[in-house]
């Protein structure tokens, strides 16, 4: 069995010269869940902006955020799902490449 050492030095060796293939294929999944983000929180100031400034009758303090809840979860669990499988793409491609030392020509 390796150690921790060896699995390191393996590594590098491995990722010498080869960074920006790897780079490229986990860019993917991060910018899909910075996205995701983006477009959640978006929709939640939206909503907060259009109730406190087009219905004044409503005091702050009564502002909840309770009627996205079902909405928020289903984008959540479904956000969650396909950014697992687009990481369990590039864990795949990055176990095909250790064992075959060949980096991937088309990472993206």
């Amino acid at each position: 069995m390796q150690t921790r050492r060896e699995l390191k030095a393996n590594a590098r060796a491995l990722l010498a010269g080869n960074w920006g293939t790897a780079i490229k294929l986990n860019i993917v999944p991060v910018i899909f869940q910075v996205l995701t983000g983006l477009i959640v929180s978006g929709a939640v100031a939206s909503l907060g902006f259009y109730f406190i400034h087009f219905h004044p009758g409503i005091a702050l303090s009564d502002f909840t955020f309770d009627f996205g809840d079902d909405y928020s979860t289903q984008q959540s669990f479904i956000s969650g799902l396909i950014t697992t499988y687009l990481l369990v793409g590039v864990d795949f491609a990055l176990i095909d490449w250790l064992r075959t030392e060949s980096a991937p020509t088309a990472p993206v």
